[in-house]
């Protein structure tokens, strides 16, 4: 099966290692991280889960994208509940799997994107936690996080609120809402 997916995946600039071993595959992996993981439910040796918690704990950031003939709508949801990233059943199309393995990547860069413009956010000392001493501008900071706890929190703010505050309700509210 690594093979046909090799020939599926064969384009120019493009690596793609398949390997009969999944010991050897999770090896390799954990000590060079590959941009995108394609794995089996069911491997010789190990199965697919225990490669995937392995490498999900080591690697978190790697989407991994499970398939299986052996496939269910309940395996599905425990594969994502988990971090997979998404969940191809075999047999599967050429077109399916280009879809998700695209997908898969451009998530993975915007979350890199993400996580260096955070990095440059705090090198320039912004941050989204409050900065100010000012007990109005606290009680202000207070009232955003509990709306944002509340997960449906109105679009729009008073101007005098700040960017500051907007930017610390929004990023509240995604930690609350989550992926």
């Amino acid at each position: 099966m690594g093979e046909n997916i090799q020939r599926m995946l064969k384009f120019p600039d493009t690596t793609v290692t398949a390997y009969s071993d999944p010991l050897k595959g999770l090896a390799d992996a954990l000590a060079q991280p590959p941009d995108l993981v394609l794995l089996d439910m069911r491997m010789p040796g190990i199965s697919g889960e225990e490669v995937f918690a392995r490498l999900h704990e080591a690697h978190p950031g790697v989407p991994i994208v499970f398939f299986t003939a052996f496939g269910s709508v309940e395996g599905a949801v425990v594969a994502m509940r988990n971090g997979a990233f998404d969940y191809l059943q075999k047999p599967f199309k050429r077109e399916d799997l280009l879809l998700v393995v695209k997908r898969a990547l451009s998530h993975a860069e915007l979350e890199h994107e993400v996580d260096r413009l955070k990095g440059r956010l705090a090198e320039l000392g912004e941050s989204d936690q409050p900065q100010s001493r000012n007990p109005a501008m606290l009680e202000l900071t207070e009232k955003a996080r509990r709306a944002a706890a509340r997960r449906s929190w109105p679009a729009s703010f008073r101007a005098r609120a700040g960017a500051r505050t907007v930017r610390l309700c929004q990023w509240n509210a995604a930690r609350c809402l989550g992926p």
